[in-house]
């Protein structure tokens, strides 16, 4: 699913993510690159002096075309203090789009399936599980293992 941002909103979107952001926590906004970009926010909540309670992280990687900035990965990552649920897509380690998610007391590098995701999505769905202080259930989720992985060649065939 390719993600365009117009070349004259691409600045306008920073600022008004950083903005929505702002209502969890003190913001960090790193933005690396000129034709192959990305942009990472980190959200430390609740913030303003308070004892840290998550850690929210959202990085993409954009690629300047003639169109505007088109996505080519993505990181979201919502960290509380026990437990974690990430979504990944077009990053090292070959498992194409997929999650991660360990429960309260449980650690996992397993990665299982997803579908590909865009930012907002996830902000609102980490935001809400953040609010409403519900822990982090991974029920329910298929585990992806090396036989789910699928080149680029046997992608396109």
């Amino acid at each position: 699913m390719p993600y365009l941002i117009p070349p004259s909103g691409f600045e306008q979107s920073l600022d008004e993510l950083a903005l929505l952001l702002s209502q969890c926590g003190d913001v960090h906004l790193a933005r690396d690159g000129a034709t192959d970009v990305r942009i990472r926010f980190v959200v430390e909540a609740p913030g303003y002096g308070e004892p840290l309670e998550a850690t929210f992280e959202y990085c993409e990687w954009f690629h300047a075309t003639a169109e505007g900035w088109l996505r080519q990965r993505y990181k979201f990552e919502y960290r509380p203090r026990d437990g974690r649920k990430a979504y990944h897509h077009g990053h090292s380690g070959g498992w194409g789009t997929h999650q991660h998610c360990e429960a309260p007391g449980r650690t996992s590098g397993n990665p299982y399936a997803d579908y590909e995701r865009v930012l907002h999505q996830a902000i609102e769905e980490f935001g809400r599980l953040y609010a409403s202080e519900t822990p982090i259930v991974c029920f329910g989720l298929r585990r992806l293992d090396r036989r789910d992985v699928r080149t680029d060649a046997e992608l396109d065939t």
